[in-house]
């Protein structure tokens, strides 16, 4: 990497289901030191159905990050790696 090129940030999307809107999963994107950057809300097409890897990864690269290892499932919430693509 040269000393012009900038690294674009790291951090982990976390996945879960909202309780209070049913149907509705939240996407919060942070960065590598726990630092909150944005949220994101998608209702699902069915409720009772979670997203499916290529919907969830959509909403990533719609926020301007890729996806850059496994998405880890546990139960309605889901947790992968990502970086920023704009920064």
């Amino acid at each position: 990497m040269s000393t012009n090129e900038r690294r674009a940030p790291v951090g982990t999307i976390y996945v879960y289901l909202d309780q209070e809107k049913r149907g509705t999963e939240v996407f919060e994107f942070v960065q590598e030191r726990s630092y909150l950057l944005m949220t994101d809300e998608v209702v699902r097409g069915d409720p009772d159905v979670p997203l499916t890897e290529a919907q969830r990864d959509a909403v990533v690269e719609g926020a301007g990050w890729e996806r850059i290892g496994p998405w880890i499932i546990d139960g309605d919430g889901a947790e992968a790696p990502i970086q920023n693509t704009l920064w």
